[in-house]
């Protein structure tokens, strides 16, 4: 049996050919952004009850403590909890940040419900937990291990799987169920520091009948988030097919990655093209898939970087 040397091999050579050609070639179009998803709550109420369900409410009117009113990004919150007497209100972002404060006026979330169209008002809300848009395929993650055998110097540690985040450190994961093409994945994705001179977070298309044990196949398809050196605006996003061929950047230019920041991607699978979202802005990869099933491998890179992958939607 093969080693898992050389899958790892392969996945480093997707790096460096990347950053050895500056990611020239053709590069993919732009497209404007797709439209919202909808962003699925668990609203608990001050009564004991819990609502799920979907809402397309983009703002919230808030007045964090010594500053003025701002409208806040629903999506960009991870949490709402209020003071048992409200009016006060703590929030959670998804990159870590807290603030503290009050809504500017009284207000009511449209909720869609197994019960039907809801207006929930936010003074009958004890806390929010927002999930990432729609309710999408149920998928199960299964960790992937490197072989006993295997001589790689450092094998970094198995990721841990919890049920809205995966924390990586040199080993993978991937899906145990087998998609469909056409289908849509996104989440969201942190590294904590920039330990490692160089390192990555691998979004990997695997055809349904791949091995986790051997060589990934020449017909897979790689998303690659990461950055090349610690400093400066040294990101990189980039596709890559099997075969060999140099990763193409997939036009988000310049950047810098920041420790502690979650960056949103959304990779939309079809029969003839890739479109990715890093952030919001979206590209678009024309090319036939080789194939018509896949599962989904996730990998962070290096095993001393840590990174995190929360609020995933496979749709």
């Amino acid at each position: 049996m093969k080693t898992y040397q050389a899958r790892i091999v392969a996945l480093l050579a997707i790096c460096v050919l990347g950053l050895g050609t500056g990611m020239k070639g053709d590069q993919p179009r732009p497209l404007p952004a797709p439209a919202p998803a909808p962003l699925r709550l668990e609203v608990s109420l001050t009564d004991g009850s819990l609502l799920v369900g979907e809402t397309y409410l983009d703002t919230l009117p808030v007045i964090p403590e010594g500053m003025g009113k701002i409208d806040i990004k629903f999506g960009f919150i991870d949490s709402i909890s209020f003071s048992q007497d409200q009016p006060q209100v703590k929030i959670v972002f998804r990159n870590g940040d807290r603030v503290q404060g009050s809504f500017a006026n009284a207000f009511s979330i449209p909720l869609k419900t197994m019960l039907g169209e809801l207006a929930v008002p936010i003074s009958a809300v004890r806390e929010i937990e927002v999930r990432g848009g729609g309710a999408g395929r149920l998928v199960d993650w299964a960790p992937l291990k490197f072989p006993p055998h295997s001589n790689w110097s450092d094998q970094g540690e198995p990721a841990a799987i919890n049920p809205n985040e995966i924390v990586f450190k040199g080993q993978p994961v991937w899906t145990e169920q087998v998609l469909p093409v056409p289908t849509s994945f996104e989440c969201d994705i942190t590294l904590d520091q920039l330990v490692a001179d160089d390192g990555c977070l691998w979004i990997i298309l695997i055809p349904a009948a791949g091995d986790p044990e051997m060589d990934i196949p020449p017909q897979n398809v790689a998303i690659q988030l990461g950055y090349h050196q610690k400093a400066g605006d040294s990101g990189m996003f980039t596709i890559s097919r099997g075969g060999g061929g140099a990763p193409k950047d997939l036009g988000a230019g310049a950047f810098t990655l920041e420790a502690g920041k979650a960056c949103h991607v959304k990779v939309d699978v079809s029969e003839h093209s890739i479109r990715a979202t890093l952030n919001g802005q979206t590209y678009e990869d024309d090319h036939d898939l080789p194939f018509n099933q896949f599962r989904i491998e996730l990998m962070g890179w290096q095993p001393s970087n840590v990174w995190h992958v929360r609020n995933w939607v496979v749709r």
